[in-house]
């Protein structure tokens, strides 16, 4: 059976990028990786797909009895960006001083051949697992906004009690905040670049919104909400965390952590078009902004107030909702936990800790149905998404080790 760390060089082979996102290669090589070790698998692909036309949920379970946990990992990566910005290859794994270099070598693509590793050795034992264990490899994770998403359906057809996602964290992610994505656009009127006077400039309407749109945020973010404070604390640990994870020090970690991004709105405005030639005055604009929810707070609630600004525009600003969800936990107390906790403890001889996530990820999927979900594994956040990712080598064992003890213990509870 091939190590993990083969495994993991064999997935940074495969360009995953999302978009495209076409996982026919990476899909079919885990496929016959499982068949050459007599494990059963079905490739699910969403009907009428017209998002992703080549990308494919891969599902597995070994296993007999009605207790289920689930394996998840996503298989697809964001896109490498300038080539230029990269030392080697990006879909050339590169082995150096304990590291391989590569994109998705720390998002996820390490943690996918851990959970896939895990999977294998579980396999061997699947008379006496005691329960079931399934395997997810999840094609589109990567995009949030993909409205033909197959996960949904996946998680209510085949029944499971818990979910581990080996995202790239050291510690224990029980909780996760929410998101909505609002794409906005500005009318107004042309005219020559030489009298503005004369039109309406759109780029203004869109830029005096925006402002307008942060202090309803700023305005929203004073303060702990009823909610909150009853989790404050987790929530002060995890912006701790996050800037432990980043890497920050001095001045920036204490102005990381006095902004409290774990239990504040934070909004970004990722994509600005505006006009279409240096001498006309541009009659339209437009704007794509996140927003991440924190947990307590209805996204519904934000838009409504953004409409209610709206209306005395007159019409000028139109405004889409992509979609949404709003912050999700699982409770501390929770078998699975417990059993991630106990098995971290006995793998690297010391507590974990138990924090809330800053983001979003497909955690929220599971928890909102009311399955226990949990994201822990090989690498380190700051890493992902960025030019010359690694993973660190010495990262993968261990969490392989931590995985097959959760299971098992999981597996064996009554709760």
């Amino acid at each position: 059976m091939e190590t993990t760390l083969k495994l993991l060089k064999d997935l940074i082979k495969f360009d995953t990028s999302n978009p495209p996102a076409d996982t026919r290669g990476i899909s079919h090589y885990l496929g016959r990786l499982l068949e050459r070790n007599n494990i059963p698998y079905r490739l699910l692909k969403k009907k009428g797909n017209r998002v992703y036309k080549h990308s494919f949920y891969l599902l597995s379970e070994i296993g007999r009895g009605s207790k289920c946990i689930t394996l998840y990992g996503h298989s697809d990566v964001v896109p490498v960006g300038e080539l230029s910005k990269w030392d080697s290859d990006p879909f050339t794994p590169v082995e150096r001083d304990g590291r391989v270099y590569g994109r998705g070598s720390t998002d996820m693509k390490s943690g996918l051949a851990v959970l896939v590793s895990t999977y294998m050795e579980l396999a061997k034992e699947r008379g006496k697992l005691g329960g079931r264990v399934q395997l997810l490899v999840c094609p589109d994770e990567e995009n949030y906004l993909n409205k033909e998403k197959l996960l949904p359906e996946i998680i209510a057809k085949h029944e499971t009690n818990a979910c581990i996602m080996a995202e790239p964290h050291s510690s224990i992610m029980i909780g996760e905040k929410g998101e909505m994505w609002l794409k906005f656009i500005a009318k107004g009127k042309a005219a020559h670049g030489s009298t503005p006077y004369a039109g309406e400039d759109a780029g203004i309407i869109l830029n005096d919104a925006i402002e307008e749109i942060r202090k309803i945020v700023n305005r929203l973010n004073y303060g702990y909400s009823k909610r909150q404070i009853k989790i404050r604390d987790l929530l002060e640990e995890a912006d701790k965390n996050m800037a432990e994870e980043f890497g920050l020090t001095g001045k920036r970690r204490a102005s990381f952590v006095k902004n409290r991004p774990s239990s504040r709105i934070t909004m970004n405005v990722g994509y600005v078009r505006i006009g279409h030639n240096i001498n006309v005055v541009p009659d339209e604009a437009e704007a794509h902004i996140s927003f991440v929810m924190p947990y307590g707070f209805d996204y519904m609630s934000l838009k409504g107030r953004i409409l209610k600004m709206f209306s005395g525009y007159e019409g000028k600003i139109a405004v889409t909702l992509f979609g949404g969800s709003n912050a999700t936990m699982t409770d501390a107390r929770s078998g699975l936990v417990k059993a991630m906790v106990e098995s971290y403890k006995e793998v690297h001889g010391a507590d974990p800790k138990i924090t809330f996530n800053t983001s979003t990820s497909d955690a929220m999927f599971y928890r909102r149905v009311g399955i226990p979900t949990i994201l822990h594994g090989p690498g380190r956040l700051a890493m992902a998404h960025k030019n010359n990712e690694f993973v660190e080598i010495a990262d993968l064992e261990p969490a392989k080790r931590v995985f097959l003890k959760a299971v098992k213990k999981f597996l064996a509870t009554k709760s």
